[in-house]
């Protein structure tokens, strides 16, 4: 099943005779979509040897080429027209460092292309609540909680312009992929940070089940998610 976010980048943007850069390009599903409606020069570079040597049996022709590489490895001496970081820079130690290199593999009139977890929704409200209250610590390979201001703030310290185009994987901020990953997520992050984890975490999973249900009926959406009060009218049944 294709990510999300490669559906819209696909949708989003013409690859055509360009050359693309993909960092963290894991195991080429991205590069294999590219190739069946795109004629581009394409690199991969990604620090898996395993995921490159996938990436290489896929065998996309001469014009599709990867490399088992470190970003800040590369010779910026050839510039790009896209730079693509789909899930990325969460993982990084230094996200500002990482934007600054992927800048200068741009060309003048080259863009980069993000993708990173996205935090105003229900799933980011209880991770931040965590992390800020509790110091609960990013679970898992995650490094970072990226925020539109910190992006903003990155990008204007880099001299480029920040543009939020959309969000995608609803699924994961409202839905059952929200439950099940919580499920996993949460007890590790308690764990690392030295909380007891028992059956009292049933009462939060009962909760997030609740919101989960809720929001996906639809009633839940719009006016309902964006004030602090709401506004009741009770009538008697007819």
């Amino acid at each position: 099943m294709l990510a999300e976010e490669i559906k819209f980048v696909l949708q989003q943007y013409d690859f055509s005779q360009r050359t693309v850069l993909e960092v963290g390009c894991g195991s080429g599903r991205l590069a294999s979509q590219i190739a069946e409606v795109s004629k581009v020069e394409y690199l991969g570079i990604d620090f898996s040897e395993s995921a490159i040597g996938i990436c290489n049996n896929k065998n996309l022709g001469e014009r599709f080429k990867f490399r088992c590489l470190n970003l800040f490895d590369l010779d910026d001496s050839q510039s790009w027209d896209y730079v693509v970081a789909l899930g990325v820079l969460e993982h990084t130690v230094d996200p500002l460092a990482t934007l600054k290199k992927l800048k200068s593999l741009l060309n003048d009139s080259g863009k980069i292309i993000l993708a990173v977890p996205h935090f105003l929704n229900p799933r980011g409200v209880i991770w931040m609540t965590l992390a800020t209250l509790l110091r609960v610590p990013m679970s898992l390979s995650d490094r970072h909680f990226i925020h539109p201001w910190d992006m903003n703030s990155w990008c204007e310290e880099i001299a480029m312009k920040c543009h939020q185009i959309t969000t995608v994987d609803r699924e994961w901020a409202f839905g059952d992929r929200l439950l099940r990953d919580f499920r996993k997520r949460i007890p590790n992050a308690l764990g690392d940070a030295g909380y007891i984890n028992d059956i009292s975490a049933e009462d939060f999973f009962d909760y997030l089940q609740n919101l989960v249900n809720y929001v996906s009926t639809g009633d839940g959406l719009g006016p309902m998610l964006e004030g602090a009060t709401a506004l009741y009218e009770l009538t008697f049944q007819m």
